[in-house]
Protein backbone atom coordinates (compact mmCIF):
# COMPACT_ATOMS: atom_id res chain seq x y z
CA UNK A 1 0.00 0.00 0.00
CA UNK A 2 1.69 3.15 -0.81
CA UNK A 3 2.11 6.10 1.52
CA UNK A 4 -1.22 8.44 2.25
CA UNK A 5 -0.22 11.39 0.40
CA UNK A 6 -1.24 15.08 0.99
CA UNK A 7 -0.46 16.46 -2.23
CA UNK A 8 -2.79 18.98 -4.78
CA UNK A 9 -5.89 17.81 -6.31
CA UNK A 10 -4.83 16.80 -10.06
CA UNK A 11 -7.51 17.12 -12.62
CA UNK A 12 -7.61 14.33 -15.34
CA UNK A 13 -9.39 15.18 -18.50
CA UNK A 14 -12.61 14.87 -19.19
CA UNK A 15 -14.40 12.26 -21.54
CA UNK A 16 -14.23 14.55 -24.71
CA UNK A 17 -10.14 14.96 -24.53
CA UNK A 18 -8.55 11.66 -25.67
CA UNK A 19 -4.96 12.53 -23.87
CA UNK A 20 -3.70 9.18 -22.32
CA UNK A 21 -0.84 10.54 -20.89
CA UNK A 22 -2.22 13.69 -18.73
CA UNK A 23 -3.36 11.73 -15.63
CA UNK A 24 0.66 9.94 -15.79
CA UNK A 25 1.13 8.64 -12.53
CA UNK A 26 3.30 10.84 -10.47
CA UNK A 27 6.34 9.50 -8.11
CA UNK A 28 4.32 6.43 -6.69
CA UNK A 29 3.35 3.08 -8.43
CA UNK A 30 -0.34 3.00 -7.37
CA UNK A 31 -2.20 6.72 -7.01
CA UNK A 32 -5.04 6.92 -4.23
CA UNK A 33 -8.63 8.07 -4.45
CA UNK A 34 -10.20 9.11 -7.12
CA UNK A 35 -14.15 9.37 -8.74
CA UNK A 36 -14.97 9.70 -12.52
CA UNK A 37 -18.28 9.58 -14.22
CA UNK A 38 -19.00 9.85 -17.85
CA UNK A 39 -19.87 13.77 -17.49
CA UNK A 40 -17.63 14.86 -15.39
CA UNK A 41 -14.40 12.64 -16.37
CA UNK A 42 -12.30 11.64 -13.24
CA UNK A 43 -10.34 13.43 -10.24
CA UNK A 44 -7.73 12.91 -8.21
CA UNK A 45 -8.26 13.57 -4.61
CA UNK A 46 -6.25 14.49 -1.79
CA UNK A 47 -5.68 11.81 1.01
CA UNK A 48 -5.66 13.21 4.64
CA UNK A 49 -4.49 10.86 7.99
CA UNK A 50 -8.39 11.04 8.60
CA UNK A 51 -9.20 9.36 4.90
CA UNK A 52 -10.12 5.73 5.61
CA UNK A 53 -10.99 4.37 1.93
CA UNK A 54 -8.73 3.88 -0.50
CA UNK A 55 -9.36 4.06 -3.97
CA UNK A 56 -7.54 2.31 -7.31
CA UNK A 57 -8.70 2.44 -10.81
CA UNK A 58 -7.55 -0.72 -11.91
CA UNK A 59 -8.89 -1.52 -15.91
CA UNK A 60 -9.54 -3.66 -18.81
CA UNK A 61 -11.50 -3.81 -21.52
CA UNK A 62 -13.36 -6.00 -23.60
CA UNK A 63 -12.22 -4.76 -27.14
CA UNK A 64 -10.62 -2.14 -28.14
CA UNK A 65 -12.17 0.61 -30.83
CA UNK A 66 -8.50 1.13 -32.22
CA UNK A 67 -8.47 -2.28 -32.75
CA UNK A 68 -11.69 -3.32 -34.51
CA UNK A 69 -11.26 0.09 -36.65
CA UNK A 70 -8.01 -1.25 -38.10
CA UNK A 71 -9.67 -4.40 -39.28
CA UNK A 72 -12.42 -2.65 -40.53
CA UNK A 73 -14.99 -2.33 -37.68
CA UNK A 74 -15.72 0.69 -37.07
CA UNK A 75 -18.38 -0.29 -34.18
CA UNK A 76 -20.66 2.83 -35.57
CA UNK A 77 -19.02 5.59 -33.31
CA UNK A 78 -15.91 4.48 -33.35
CA UNK A 79 -13.50 7.82 -32.46
CA UNK A 80 -16.21 8.56 -29.53
CA UNK A 81 -15.64 5.26 -28.09
CA UNK A 82 -11.50 5.90 -28.44
CA UNK A 83 -11.93 8.80 -26.98
CA UNK A 84 -13.42 7.60 -24.15
CA UNK A 85 -11.04 4.40 -23.74
CA UNK A 86 -8.14 6.85 -24.31
CA UNK A 87 -9.19 8.77 -20.95
CA UNK A 88 -9.79 5.70 -18.89
CA UNK A 89 -6.17 4.19 -19.75
CA UNK A 90 -5.03 7.88 -19.22
CA UNK A 91 -6.56 7.84 -15.65
CA UNK A 92 -5.92 3.68 -14.86
CA UNK A 93 -3.66 3.06 -11.94
CA UNK A 94 -3.34 -0.30 -13.71
CA UNK A 95 -4.56 -1.95 -16.98
CA UNK A 96 -5.15 -5.17 -17.18
CA UNK A 97 -4.40 -7.14 -20.25
CA UNK A 98 -5.19 -10.67 -21.17
CA UNK A 99 -1.79 -11.23 -23.49
CA UNK A 100 0.67 -9.38 -24.86
CA UNK A 101 -0.76 -8.83 -28.03
CA UNK A 102 -3.31 -7.03 -26.43
CA UNK A 103 -0.51 -4.89 -24.24
CA UNK A 104 1.48 -3.94 -27.43
CA UNK A 105 -2.43 -2.03 -28.52
CA UNK A 106 -2.93 -0.54 -25.78
CA UNK A 107 1.02 1.20 -25.79
CA UNK A 108 0.81 1.40 -29.70
CA UNK A 109 -2.35 2.38 -30.30
CA UNK A 110 -3.26 4.36 -26.78
CA UNK A 111 -0.37 5.56 -25.37
CA UNK A 112 -0.36 3.40 -22.65
CA UNK A 113 2.51 3.87 -19.80
CA UNK A 114 3.86 -0.08 -20.15
CA UNK A 115 4.49 0.05 -16.54
CA UNK A 116 1.25 0.29 -15.39
CA UNK A 117 0.04 -2.81 -17.51
CA UNK A 118 -0.39 -6.20 -16.04
CA UNK A 119 -0.79 -9.57 -18.07
CA UNK A 120 -4.03 -11.57 -16.49
CA UNK A 121 -5.11 -14.28 -18.97
CA UNK A 122 -8.32 -15.65 -18.48
CA UNK A 123 -8.75 -19.04 -17.57
CA UNK A 124 -10.30 -22.21 -18.09
CA UNK A 125 -12.71 -23.80 -15.81
CA UNK A 126 -11.06 -27.35 -16.30
CA UNK A 127 -14.45 -28.91 -14.24
CA UNK A 128 -15.92 -28.24 -17.51
CA UNK A 129 -14.06 -27.97 -20.22
CA UNK A 130 -11.52 -31.72 -20.35
CA UNK A 131 -11.38 -34.28 -22.71
CA UNK A 132 -14.25 -36.48 -22.99
CA UNK A 133 -16.30 -39.14 -25.32
CA UNK A 134 -16.44 -37.52 -28.90
CA UNK A 135 -19.24 -40.33 -29.53
CA UNK A 136 -21.27 -39.95 -26.76
CA UNK A 137 -21.43 -36.01 -26.80
CA UNK A 138 -22.57 -36.58 -30.54
CA UNK A 139 -24.91 -38.89 -29.70
CA UNK A 140 -26.09 -36.05 -26.87
CA UNK A 141 -26.33 -33.45 -29.74
CA UNK A 142 -28.30 -35.75 -32.65
CA UNK A 143 -24.86 -35.03 -34.86
CA UNK A 144 -23.78 -38.10 -36.93
CA UNK A 145 -21.04 -39.64 -38.15
CA UNK A 146 -19.66 -37.45 -40.63
CA UNK A 147 -17.02 -34.76 -39.46
CA UNK A 148 -18.30 -31.90 -37.75
CA UNK A 149 -16.89 -28.65 -37.61
CA UNK A 150 -17.61 -26.13 -35.11
CA UNK A 151 -17.87 -22.29 -34.84
CA UNK A 152 -18.76 -20.95 -31.40
CA UNK A 153 -19.16 -16.58 -30.89
CA UNK A 154 -21.13 -13.83 -31.25
CA UNK A 155 -22.92 -13.46 -34.86
CA UNK A 156 -21.11 -10.09 -35.96
CA UNK A 157 -19.01 -9.18 -38.88
CA UNK A 158 -15.65 -9.28 -36.71
CA UNK A 159 -15.80 -13.11 -35.99
CA UNK A 160 -16.12 -13.82 -39.49
CA UNK A 161 -18.48 -16.61 -38.98
CA UNK A 162 -19.35 -15.59 -43.21
CA UNK A 163 -15.74 -17.28 -43.57
CA UNK A 164 -16.16 -20.37 -41.75
CA UNK A 165 -19.29 -21.14 -44.01
CA UNK A 166 -16.95 -20.23 -46.95
CA UNK A 167 -14.20 -22.67 -45.75
CA UNK A 168 -16.97 -25.61 -45.55
CA UNK A 169 -17.69 -25.01 -48.87
CA UNK A 170 -14.13 -25.76 -50.25
CA UNK A 171 -13.37 -28.72 -48.37
CA UNK A 172 -12.70 -31.89 -50.01
CA UNK A 173 -15.13 -33.57 -47.33
CA UNK A 174 -17.99 -32.51 -48.98
CA UNK A 175 -20.07 -34.55 -46.04
CA UNK A 176 -18.47 -32.57 -43.20
CA UNK A 177 -21.22 -30.75 -40.90
CA UNK A 178 -20.58 -26.98 -40.06
CA UNK A 179 -21.84 -26.07 -36.56
CA UNK A 180 -22.42 -22.40 -35.38
CA UNK A 181 -23.23 -22.26 -32.31
CA UNK A 182 -24.30 -18.18 -31.18
CA UNK A 183 -26.66 -15.35 -31.29
CA UNK A 184 -26.32 -12.02 -33.13
CA UNK A 185 -24.78 -9.53 -31.20
CA UNK A 186 -24.57 -5.67 -31.62
CA UNK A 187 -26.09 -2.94 -33.92
CA UNK A 188 -25.96 -5.29 -36.78
CA UNK A 189 -25.89 -8.73 -34.88
CA UNK A 190 -29.13 -9.54 -36.95
CA UNK A 191 -27.63 -8.10 -40.69
CA UNK A 192 -24.76 -10.23 -40.27
CA UNK A 193 -26.45 -13.21 -39.41
CA UNK A 194 -28.82 -12.43 -42.54
CA UNK A 195 -25.81 -12.21 -44.51
CA UNK A 196 -24.24 -15.47 -43.30
CA UNK A 197 -27.34 -17.64 -44.11
CA UNK A 198 -27.26 -16.12 -47.62
CA UNK A 199 -23.39 -16.49 -47.91
CA UNK A 200 -24.59 -19.95 -47.22
CA UNK A 201 -27.38 -20.11 -49.66
CA UNK A 202 -24.78 -19.03 -52.33
CA UNK A 203 -22.13 -21.36 -52.24
CA UNK A 204 -24.90 -24.64 -51.58
CA UNK A 205 -24.09 -25.54 -48.44
CA UNK A 206 -26.81 -24.69 -46.64
CA UNK A 207 -28.14 -28.43 -45.62
CA UNK A 208 -24.75 -28.44 -44.27
CA UNK A 209 -24.72 -25.45 -41.68
CA UNK A 210 -26.81 -26.22 -38.55
CA UNK A 211 -27.32 -22.99 -36.72
CA UNK A 212 -27.34 -22.78 -32.79
CA UNK A 213 -28.48 -20.46 -30.61
CA UNK A 214 -26.39 -19.80 -27.61
CA UNK A 215 -25.60 -22.21 -25.01
CA UNK A 216 -25.29 -22.03 -21.39
CA UNK A 217 -21.75 -21.69 -20.88
CA UNK A 218 -21.07 -25.51 -19.15
CA UNK A 219 -22.77 -26.97 -21.70
CA UNK A 220 -20.50 -25.67 -24.51
CA UNK A 221 -17.86 -28.22 -23.68
CA UNK A 222 -19.88 -30.95 -25.26
CA UNK A 223 -20.11 -29.10 -28.35
CA UNK A 224 -16.42 -29.11 -28.20
CA UNK A 225 -15.90 -32.50 -27.62
CA UNK A 226 -18.56 -33.54 -30.57
CA UNK A 227 -16.31 -31.61 -33.07
CA UNK A 228 -13.30 -32.64 -35.63
CA UNK A 229 -12.29 -29.04 -35.83
CA UNK A 230 -12.53 -25.87 -34.00
CA UNK A 231 -12.31 -22.58 -36.16
CA UNK A 232 -11.82 -19.37 -35.07
CA UNK A 233 -11.62 -17.12 -38.29
CA UNK A 234 -12.03 -13.53 -36.27
CA UNK A 235 -10.84 -10.26 -37.75
CA UNK A 236 -9.36 -9.57 -34.36
CA UNK A 237 -9.37 -11.56 -31.04
CA UNK A 238 -7.85 -9.86 -27.39
CA UNK A 239 -7.31 -13.06 -26.45
CA UNK A 240 -9.50 -15.69 -27.81
CA UNK A 241 -11.11 -17.92 -25.10
CA UNK A 242 -12.86 -20.52 -27.38
CA UNK A 243 -10.14 -21.36 -28.64
CA UNK A 244 -8.32 -21.99 -25.17
CA UNK A 245 -11.78 -23.72 -24.19
CA UNK A 246 -11.66 -25.84 -27.12
CA UNK A 247 -7.80 -26.56 -26.51
CA UNK A 248 -9.06 -27.90 -23.30
CA UNK A 249 -11.54 -30.12 -24.50
CA UNK A 250 -8.55 -32.13 -27.08
CA UNK A 251 -10.17 -30.34 -29.88
CA UNK A 252 -7.70 -29.16 -32.32
CA UNK A 253 -8.16 -26.03 -33.45
CA UNK A 254 -7.53 -23.64 -37.16
CA UNK A 255 -7.87 -19.89 -35.88
CA UNK A 256 -6.73 -16.80 -37.66
CA UNK A 257 -3.44 -15.27 -36.69
CA UNK A 258 -4.52 -12.74 -34.99
CA UNK A 259 -4.11 -11.01 -31.41
CA UNK A 260 -4.09 -13.18 -28.36
CA UNK A 261 -4.74 -16.51 -30.49
CA UNK A 262 -0.88 -16.17 -31.19
CA UNK A 263 -0.47 -15.75 -27.69
CA UNK A 264 -2.50 -19.28 -26.86
CA UNK A 265 -1.94 -21.52 -30.41
CA UNK A 266 1.51 -22.69 -30.73
CA UNK A 267 1.48 -22.99 -34.56
CA UNK A 268 1.36 -26.51 -35.59
CA UNK A 269 2.07 -28.22 -32.36
CA UNK A 270 -0.97 -27.05 -30.15
CA UNK A 271 -3.47 -25.83 -33.34
CA UNK A 272 -3.18 -23.78 -36.61
CA UNK A 273 -2.72 -20.37 -37.21
CA UNK A 274 -3.75 -19.08 -40.62
CA UNK A 275 -2.86 -15.65 -42.14
CA UNK A 276 -5.34 -13.90 -44.32
CA UNK A 277 -8.92 -14.43 -44.86
CA UNK A 278 -8.84 -16.99 -48.11
CA UNK A 279 -11.39 -19.67 -47.36
CA UNK A 280 -9.21 -22.23 -49.63
CA UNK A 281 -6.39 -21.87 -47.49
CA UNK A 282 -8.80 -22.37 -43.63
CA UNK A 283 -10.61 -25.43 -45.89
CA UNK A 284 -6.84 -27.13 -46.38
CA UNK A 285 -5.90 -26.97 -43.15
CA UNK A 286 -9.40 -28.56 -41.63
CA UNK A 287 -9.63 -31.12 -44.51
CA UNK A 288 -5.87 -32.10 -43.55
CA UNK A 289 -6.31 -32.49 -39.46
CA UNK A 290 -9.57 -34.87 -40.47
CA UNK A 291 -7.64 -36.85 -43.01
CA UNK A 292 -4.40 -37.30 -40.84
CA UNK A 293 -6.36 -38.72 -36.95
CA UNK A 294 -2.61 -39.58 -35.68
CA UNK A 295 -1.63 -36.28 -35.86
CA UNK A 296 -4.85 -34.14 -35.02
CA UNK A 297 -4.39 -37.04 -32.09
CA UNK A 298 -0.65 -35.61 -31.17
CA UNK A 299 -2.04 -31.91 -32.16
CA UNK A 300 -5.37 -32.53 -29.36
CA UNK A 301 -2.59 -34.29 -26.42
CA UNK A 302 -0.21 -31.03 -26.47
CA UNK A 303 -3.07 -28.40 -26.45
CA UNK A 304 -4.76 -30.04 -23.11
CA UNK A 305 -1.32 -29.96 -21.68
CA UNK A 306 -0.93 -26.38 -22.97
CA UNK A 307 -4.75 -25.34 -21.44
CA UNK A 308 -3.65 -26.71 -18.19
CA UNK A 309 -1.88 -23.57 -17.57
CA UNK A 310 -5.05 -21.82 -17.56
CA UNK A 311 -7.19 -21.96 -14.84
CA UNK A 312 -10.50 -20.71 -12.76
CA UNK A 313 -9.76 -19.93 -9.07
CA UNK A 314 -12.57 -21.71 -7.17
CA UNK A 315 -12.62 -20.21 -3.96
CA UNK A 316 -16.30 -20.17 -4.39
CA UNK A 317 -16.30 -23.61 -4.02
CA UNK A 318 -14.36 -24.50 -1.25
CA UNK A 319 -16.01 -25.29 1.82
CA UNK A 320 -16.41 -22.45 4.39
CA UNK A 321 -14.74 -22.85 8.02
CA UNK A 322 -16.98 -25.19 10.47
CA UNK A 323 -18.42 -24.15 12.76
CA UNK A 324 -17.76 -25.07 16.47
CA UNK A 325 -20.30 -27.48 18.11
CA UNK A 326 -20.52 -29.10 21.10
CA UNK A 327 -21.17 -32.55 21.61
CA UNK A 328 -20.73 -35.72 23.37
CA UNK A 329 -18.97 -36.71 20.40
CA UNK A 330 -16.25 -34.30 20.10
CA UNK A 331 -14.87 -33.82 23.54
CA UNK A 332 -14.69 -30.02 24.50
CA UNK A 333 -16.99 -29.28 22.11
CA UNK A 334 -13.66 -29.06 18.86
CA UNK A 335 -14.59 -31.00 15.85
CA UNK A 336 -11.56 -32.44 13.87
CA UNK A 337 -12.42 -30.29 11.26
CA UNK A 338 -12.11 -27.02 13.65
CA UNK A 339 -8.01 -27.90 14.38
CA UNK A 340 -6.15 -26.09 12.10
CA UNK A 341 -2.50 -27.12 11.44
CA UNK A 342 0.43 -25.43 12.09
CA UNK A 343 2.79 -24.79 9.63
CA UNK A 344 4.99 -27.90 10.14
CA UNK A 345 1.69 -30.49 9.80
CA UNK A 346 0.42 -28.11 6.65
CA UNK A 347 3.83 -28.72 5.19
CA UNK A 348 3.90 -32.66 6.33
CA UNK A 349 0.34 -32.84 4.82
CA UNK A 350 1.14 -31.01 1.03
CA UNK A 351 4.37 -33.43 1.37
CA UNK A 352 2.06 -36.21 1.86
CA UNK A 353 -0.11 -35.25 -1.28
CA UNK A 354 2.55 -34.51 -3.55
CA UNK A 355 4.46 -38.10 -2.75
CA UNK A 356 0.69 -39.73 -2.67
CA UNK A 357 -0.16 -38.15 -6.02
CA UNK A 358 3.09 -39.11 -8.20
CA UNK A 359 2.87 -42.92 -6.77
CA UNK A 360 -0.95 -43.05 -8.31
CA UNK A 361 0.52 -41.43 -11.35
CA UNK A 362 3.53 -44.39 -11.60
CA UNK A 363 1.73 -46.59 -11.13
CA UNK A 364 -2.14 -46.64 -11.24
CA UNK A 365 -3.44 -47.33 -14.63
CA UNK A 366 -6.82 -45.49 -14.11
CA UNK A 367 -5.07 -42.26 -13.98
CA UNK A 368 -4.40 -40.35 -17.11
CA UNK A 369 -2.62 -37.26 -15.86
CA UNK A 370 -1.18 -34.97 -13.13
CA UNK A 371 -0.84 -31.40 -12.85
CA UNK A 372 -0.26 -28.77 -10.02
CA UNK A 373 -1.96 -25.36 -9.83
CA UNK A 374 -0.28 -22.37 -8.89
CA UNK A 375 2.25 -23.16 -5.22
CA UNK A 376 -0.06 -20.26 -3.44
CA UNK A 377 -3.04 -22.46 -4.10
CA UNK A 378 -1.92 -25.67 -3.05
CA UNK A 379 -4.20 -27.60 -5.43
CA UNK A 380 -3.84 -30.61 -7.39
CA UNK A 381 -5.82 -32.19 -10.30
CA UNK A 382 -5.73 -35.79 -10.82
CA UNK A 383 -7.19 -36.78 -14.41
CA UNK A 384 -8.81 -40.47 -14.66
CA UNK A 385 -9.93 -42.55 -17.03
CA UNK A 386 -13.26 -43.99 -16.68
CA UNK A 387 -15.56 -46.14 -18.54
CA UNK A 388 -18.90 -45.12 -18.13
CA UNK A 389 -17.21 -41.78 -18.66
CA UNK A 390 -14.05 -41.66 -20.43
CA UNK A 391 -12.13 -38.85 -18.81
CA UNK A 392 -12.79 -36.68 -15.44
CA UNK A 393 -10.53 -34.48 -13.08
CA UNK A 394 -10.49 -34.17 -9.12
CA UNK A 395 -9.35 -31.23 -7.83
CA UNK A 396 -7.67 -31.51 -4.40
CA UNK A 397 -7.46 -28.50 -2.26
CA UNK A 398 -5.00 -28.64 0.67
CA UNK A 399 -7.03 -25.96 3.57
CA UNK A 400 -5.47 -25.17 7.31
CA UNK A 401 -8.35 -27.22 8.65
CA UNK A 402 -9.17 -29.98 5.59
CA UNK A 403 -8.49 -31.38 2.21
CA UNK A 404 -11.14 -30.77 0.14
CA UNK A 405 -12.01 -32.73 -3.13
CA UNK A 406 -14.35 -32.65 -5.99
CA UNK A 407 -14.96 -34.09 -9.38
CA UNK A 408 -17.55 -32.78 -11.73
CA UNK A 409 -19.72 -35.30 -13.26
CA UNK A 410 -22.59 -33.58 -15.99
CA UNK A 411 -24.08 -30.37 -16.42
CA UNK A 412 -27.67 -29.56 -14.95
CA UNK A 413 -30.81 -31.83 -16.40
CA UNK A 414 -32.36 -30.92 -19.17
CA UNK A 415 -35.50 -33.17 -18.88
CA UNK A 416 -36.38 -35.29 -15.60
CA UNK A 417 -34.73 -32.95 -13.08
CA UNK A 418 -36.85 -34.75 -10.31
CA UNK A 419 -35.73 -38.01 -11.03
CA UNK A 420 -31.85 -37.24 -11.19
CA UNK A 421 -32.00 -35.47 -8.01
CA UNK A 422 -33.84 -38.38 -6.36
CA UNK A 423 -31.11 -40.92 -8.04
CA UNK A 424 -28.12 -38.13 -6.80
CA UNK A 425 -29.95 -38.32 -3.44
CA UNK A 426 -30.90 -41.95 -2.98
CA UNK A 427 -26.75 -42.69 -4.07
CA UNK A 428 -25.72 -40.28 -1.97
CA UNK A 429 -26.88 -42.87 1.26
CA UNK A 430 -24.07 -45.33 0.30
CA UNK A 431 -20.96 -43.11 -0.23
CA UNK A 432 -18.81 -42.39 2.27
CA UNK A 433 -16.94 -39.13 2.41
CA UNK A 434 -18.50 -37.74 -0.08
CA UNK A 435 -21.68 -36.54 -1.75
CA UNK A 436 -23.23 -35.99 -5.35
CA UNK A 437 -24.32 -31.97 -5.23
CA UNK A 438 -25.10 -28.89 -6.73
CA UNK A 439 -22.71 -25.92 -8.09
CA UNK A 440 -21.82 -23.69 -10.68
CA UNK A 441 -24.86 -22.97 -13.00
CA UNK A 442 -26.34 -26.14 -11.35
CA UNK A 443 -23.92 -28.73 -12.80
CA UNK A 444 -23.75 -31.63 -10.88
CA UNK A 445 -20.29 -32.43 -8.48
CA UNK A 446 -19.11 -35.25 -6.28
CA UNK A 447 -17.57 -33.71 -3.54
CA UNK A 448 -16.20 -34.26 0.23
CA UNK A 449 -13.39 -33.25 3.00
CA UNK A 450 -11.68 -34.74 5.55
CA UNK A 451 -9.80 -33.26 8.30
CA UNK A 452 -6.02 -32.95 7.74
CA UNK A 453 -5.17 -35.12 11.44
CA UNK A 454 -6.88 -37.95 9.48
CA UNK A 455 -5.19 -37.65 6.27
CA UNK A 456 -3.28 -40.51 5.47
CA UNK A 457 -2.48 -42.62 2.51
CA UNK A 458 -5.16 -45.15 3.01
CA UNK A 459 -7.29 -42.55 3.48
CA UNK A 460 -6.12 -40.94 -0.07
CA UNK A 461 -6.75 -44.25 -1.73
CA UNK A 462 -9.94 -44.69 -0.16
CA UNK A 463 -11.21 -41.14 -1.30
CA UNK A 464 -9.93 -41.67 -4.90
CA UNK A 465 -11.31 -45.27 -5.19
CA UNK A 466 -14.53 -43.60 -3.83
CA UNK A 467 -14.98 -41.07 -6.59
CA UNK A 468 -13.89 -43.57 -9.20
CA UNK A 469 -16.48 -46.25 -8.02
CA UNK A 470 -19.21 -43.74 -8.04
CA UNK A 471 -18.53 -41.43 -11.06
CA UNK A 472 -18.67 -44.91 -12.76
CA UNK A 473 -21.84 -46.19 -11.67
CA UNK A 474 -23.64 -42.92 -11.22
CA UNK A 475 -22.70 -40.99 -14.70
CA UNK A 476 -24.78 -43.00 -17.45
CA UNK A 477 -28.15 -43.80 -15.63
CA UNK A 478 -28.03 -39.83 -14.52
CA UNK A 479 -27.36 -38.82 -18.04
CA UNK A 480 -30.00 -40.88 -19.56
CA UNK A 481 -32.21 -39.72 -16.93
CA UNK A 482 -31.25 -36.28 -17.74
CA UNK A 483 -31.25 -36.02 -21.50
CA UNK A 484 -33.70 -38.67 -22.32
CA UNK A 485 -34.68 -37.56 -25.75
CA UNK A 486 -31.07 -37.53 -27.06
CA UNK A 487 -30.20 -41.43 -26.33
CA UNK A 488 -31.56 -43.82 -28.19
CA UNK A 489 -31.51 -47.59 -27.85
Amino acid sequence: MPERSTSPKKTCPTWSTPSPTACAPTSTPLRPCRRSTPTTGCRELPVTASSTSWVFLISTFHTLARVKAETGDDGGDPERRAEAEATVIGCSDRMLASCQAEADQLVELYGADPDRIEQVPPGVDHAFFSPGDRTGARAALNLGPEPVVLFVGRIQPLKQADLAVSALAHMRHNNATLVVVGGPSGTDGHTELARVHAVADQLGVTGRVRFVPPQPHHLLSSWYRAADVVVVPSRSESFGLVALEAAACGTPVVAAAVGGLTSIIDDGRTGILVDGTDPMVGARHVDALIDDPQAARAMSEAAVVRARGYIVAHGRRLPAAPVHRPGPAHPGGVLMADVVATPEQFAAAEALMDGWLEVQLADNPAVAALDRGAPDEHRWYLRLRGEQKEVFTIWWTLGQRTLHYETYMMPAPEENPAAVYELLLRRNAGIFGASFNIGAEDAIYLAGQVPLAQLDEGELDRILGTLWEWVERTFRPAMRLGYASRFTG
